[in-house]
């Protein structure tokens, strides 16, 4: 089955809740995360990503949520 690109901040919370082993990736800047996240978030900056992509190996087969 297909994930969607984009869900509801509903079903996000439901995914966070029941998947235990999903990610939650922060991708926005290292200042913006430092002022305000969500505790459980993983940052890895948008300009970082093409180079830390292997970080996200372990989750592969789970759910990732990237915001």
């Amino acid at each position: 089955m297909e994930k969607p690109l984009e869900i509801s901040v509903v079903d996000a919370k439901q995914v966070i809740d029941q998947t235990p082993d999903h990610l939650l990736l922060d991708c926005r800047r290292p200042e913006e995360f430092d002022i305000a996240h969500i505790e459980s978030a993983h940052l890895i900056p948008m300009d970082e990503l093409t180079n830390r992509v292997a970080e996200l190996e372990p989750h592969r087969e789970s759910s990732i949520l990237v915001y």
